[in-house]
């Protein structure tokens, strides 16, 4: 089961179900390195170890001996035989050391940095092509990964930030994705451009967004589906009748159920001009009651005796081409 860390979408109510486990501990990096103390001798009297290492002095003569570091920094007790000392630099440099006891015994321990983790090598993007046009809005995103990899980190940007995204932290060596379509998710607008990008790790713990173990990104395009006006048509007043009231509730019907997104106006002028009150509003056509609906606020009501005409169109943002709008249709109010 993959481990998802976070989910970033804006600008609309959207989601997406999260599975949450906890990650496995990292295992243990650091070492120990063993010096005997024979013959009145270090063995080895220097070495290098890693920053984190630890040391693990044990005397193996007849008499006794001890640890101490030239500037004080570390200090072993009286040390009889077969008793050992331990010490872990978290430094790195040069430790000159003695044995306090017997001055002329003498050795050196550096300590380098650890060695850094390699950066894993970007993965490689397989679907879709590069700047290709989708054939709907749940796209399978593919790619290849590195040897190694643990964890990955996608990115679906819309064209100018211009809409909802995903951003998504993943913990599996997965090499796809399916973006969930309506009405699982209501997330990618039609006639769009948007970048989507994915890079790797390979350790065994979730890594921060800016820490330098991520891999380079791995950056394609894609473009969403064309949405034509005809899939738009009049429900609620049906065109040509007459209400009763004047706070209807205008609802359309659409011959899709990935389009959730609708541009809807509403004037006295059949042309939707300036010299008349227009009712203008983006409307979420999942999350209206009924779906895909407008209600006139009770604030701005209706004029009795009136001709209003309505048309209602899906919405296209960022680099997309608005639909032409369908209609109008209208109805009177008593």
């Amino acid at each position: 089961m993959a481990t998802y860390r976070l989910l970033s979408i804006g600008m609309l109510a959207l989601s997406l179900l999260l599975l949450q486990r906890a990650w496995p501990a990292p295992p243990a990096a650091a070492a120990e390195v063993a010096i005997t103390i024979r013959d009145f001798q270090f063995n080895p009297s220097a070495i290098t170890v890693a920053v984190g290492d630890t040391v693990v002095w044990t005397n193996l003569d007849g008499a006794n001996h001890n640890v101490t570091s030239d500037t004080g920094l570390f200090s072993s007790p009286l040390m009889i035989r077969g008793a050992s000392f331990r010490f872990t630099p978290t430094e790195p440099g040069t430790y000159n050391y003695h044995c306090e006891i017997h001055p002329f015994i003498q050795g050196t321990v550096v300590a380098q940095p650890p060695a850094a983790p390699a950066i894993p090598a970007a993965p490689g993007l397989t679907s879709p092509a590069d700047a290709q046009r989708l054939s709907s809005f749940g796209p399978d995103l593919a790619w290849t990964n590195p040897e190694g990899t643990t964890q990955y980190h996608l990115q679906v940007i819309p064209f100018n930030n211009d809409g909802p995204g995903v951003d998504l932290q993943v913990g599996s060596a997965d090499t796809s994705f399916a973006i969930p379509p309506p009405p699982a998710w209501f997330g990618l607008l039609p006639d769009m451009t948007y970048t989507w990008r994915v890079r790797v790790a390979n350790v065994p713990v979730f890594l921060a967004m800016d820490d330098p173990r991520w891999s380079p990104w791995s950056e394609r395009r894609f473009r969403t589906p064309f949405v034509s006006p005809d899939v738009i048509s009049a429900f609620s007043p049906t065109p040509g009748s007459s209400i009763t009231t004047v706070n209807p509730t205008i609802q359309w019907n659409s011959a899709r159920n990935d389009i959730f997104y609708y541009e809807f106006q509403m004037s006295r002028d059949s042309s939707f001009g300036p010299n008349t009150f227009l009712y203008s509003e983006l409307k979420h056509g999942a999350l209206t009651t009924p779906p895909n609906s407008y209600r006139v606020p009770n604030q701005f009501p209706l004029t009795s005796g009136a001709v209003y005409f309505w048309r209602v169109r899906p919405r296209v943002q960022g680099d997309g081409t608005p639909v032409a709008w369908p209609g109008p249709w209208s109805f009177r109010v008593q």
